[in-house]
């Protein structure tokens, strides 16, 4: 989740985009905004941003509430590509 307003969202956004796309396929990214979208936001626990929630077969598995380091962001994603490998169900 994000906010255009909200200069970490944007310096985090442009690194997470590229994390995902570096997992080839493997990891899927959808962006809440927190002004156009309020009730998503609420109903996904979202209270600071930037904002990831991982979810794996519709349970929330994973999140991060505000701005990482774009190595540790690198290994959350990493770890979020796991998530369907270490699973066959």
């Amino acid at each position: 989740a994000y906010a255009d307003w909200c200069g970490p969202c944007r310096r985090f956004g442009p690194l997470l985009e590229s994390a995902v796309s570096q997992q080839g396929g493997s990891v899927k990214l959808a962006k809440v905004n927190v002004d156009s979208s309020p009730r998503t936001a609420v109903l996904l626990g979202v209270s600071l941003i930037p904002h990831v929630s991982v979810y794996y077969k519709g349970t929330e598995k994973m999140k991060n509430a505000g701005s990482i380091a774009e190595d540790e962001l690198k290994d959350f994603i990493s770890r979020v590509a796991e998530l369907g490998s270490n699973h066959t169900n």
